[in-house]
């Protein structure tokens, strides 16, 4: 193969790559969810045995006690097999969260007002002092 032969094949073969890149398909933009609230996720153990996660158990959200409406249960959900729990798009404002073991026992930690914003994640476990 000539030299001259060899660069118009290369030649044509980078313009090919050039053009696929340059002109193909253009990319989607992908929309970005907006957030309307804030997340809260923990998880509950049993107090006394260390790191137990304790499955099946209600967990609730209230509002704080300084709120217009004071204690107000606002959503309930239920630990999963590992203990772990959490509440997507929670408005912005202050709770107070709990957890309870029907006919058992019952945490709800008022002395921690939990402030939700706009894209926040909140860290809460809870430990309870019996068992399901």
């Amino acid at each position: 193969m000539n030299l001259k032969k060899f660069f118009q094949q290369t030649m044509s073969i980078g313009f090919t790559l050039w053009f696929l890149v340059a002109c193909g398909t253009p990319a989607t933009p992908v929309p970005t969810p907006t957030a309307t609230g804030g997340r809260i996720e923990g998880a509950v153990t049993l107090d006394g045995d260390i790191g137990k996660p304790l499955a099946n158990v209600e967990v609730f959200l209230n509002t704080d006690v300084t709120s217009a409406d004071p204690l107000k249960e606002i959503a309930t959900t239920k630990t999963d097999s590992q203990g772990k729990y959490s509440f997507e798009n929670v408005e912005p404002g202050g709770y107070v969260i709990g957890a309870a073991v029907k006919g058992k026992c019952m945490i709800l930690e008022l002395n921690e007002t939990l402030t939700v914003e706009v894209g926040s994640m909140i860290k809460k476990d809870l430990s309870l002092s019996c068992s399901p």
